[in-house]
């Protein structure tokens, strides 16, 4: 399907649906399913009270499509999924989204290309969501100023972030984790342009925190793992490139208690991920 949602209330609008979409009122405990391919009335409300919302890989980013209208008509969303959609963020798709700044907790943009997005737009949707907690914005293809920006002004809440593929700087690194120094899940799985001084920002910053980092691959030496001796609670090490060899060495007489490369297609993170089982018949792991 590709829409699955969360509902509380009534609604008073309808509208066609001619794609999957799964209604769940949390009041009544009922699902309504739509079929692709079948021209159907649904009544979707004007404003909502919708918790959940789950768009990932939507066809239409133009802002027009129902799915859209969606997220425009909520004001309470903890929970959002824009992951995979095909275009571009738009100015539009940022309002609709910081109407639920109060309540905003997981944001999923990852593959959504931010590359148009003004950077007064992206300036709004960072400084207005300070209740996040996760965020993932794996390949998002921010600019150099809007990543600059994120690493000094992202919620100081935040707790789990993947910047998976994002040209982050080993001094936009810094920034990041020294302001934001309760992160526990850290993804930088393909940020090639960090070195070992990003290492050691992070191991001094999060050494009483972190439990899963994702490395990119110049990270798979032992010169490099040493720096992140000091995360006394590392429980979780992700960097494909490490060999069978490295992995049996640090493990024995480095990081006994970490997990290296538990399963090789986790490159990069689940962070924010709706179905991070793989379980399309929920979202965030409510059934």
């Amino acid at each position: 399907m590709n829409y699955l949602a969360i509902f509380k209330g009534d609604s008073d609008e309808e509208d066609i649906v001619d794609q999957d979409y799964m209604y769940y009122d949390s009041e009544t405990g009922c699902y309504t399913g739509i079929n692709r391919g079948q021209t159907s009335r649904a009544k979707l409300p004007s404003k909502n009270n919708l918790r959940y919302l789950d768009l990932s890989g939507v066809g239409r980013a133009g802002d027009q499509g129902l799915e859209w209208k969606i997220l425009a008509s909520c004001q309470f969303l903890e929970k959002v999924s824009l992951a995979d959609c095909w275009g571009k963020m738009s100015e539009k798709t940022v309002e609709s989204l910081v109407q639920s700044c109060l309540t905003l907790t997981v944001l999923d943009l990852q593959n959504f290309d931010l590359s148009n997005l003004p950077f007064t737009s992206f300036e709004k949707l960072i400084t207005s969501c300070r209740e996040l907690t996760e965020l993932n914005l794996n390949d998002t293809k921010l600019c150099s100023k809007s990543i600059t920006f994120l690493s000094t002004h992202l919620t100081e809440k935040i707790k789990k972030i993947s910047l998976c593929n994002v040209k982050v700087s080993d001094q936009d690194l810094k920034d990041l984790v020294i302001r934001c120094n309760k992160i526990v899940e850290l993804d930088l799985y393909s940020c090639k342009l960090l070195t070992n001084q990003s290492l050691k920002s992070i191991s001094g910053a999060l050494h009483q925190r972190l439990a899963k980092l994702w490395l990119p691959n110049q990270f798979a030496n032992l010169e490099s793992l040493l720096e992140l001796r000091p995360l006394k609670r590392l429980k979780y090490l992700y960097c494909t490139a490490i060999t069978t060899e490295l992995k049996l060495s640090i493990k024995k007489n480095y990081f006994s208690q970490v997990t290296i490369n538990e399963k090789r297609e986790k490159a990069w993170s689940k962070i924010a991920d709706s179905t991070p089982s793989g379980k399309f018949d929920r979202i965030w792991e409510i059934s």
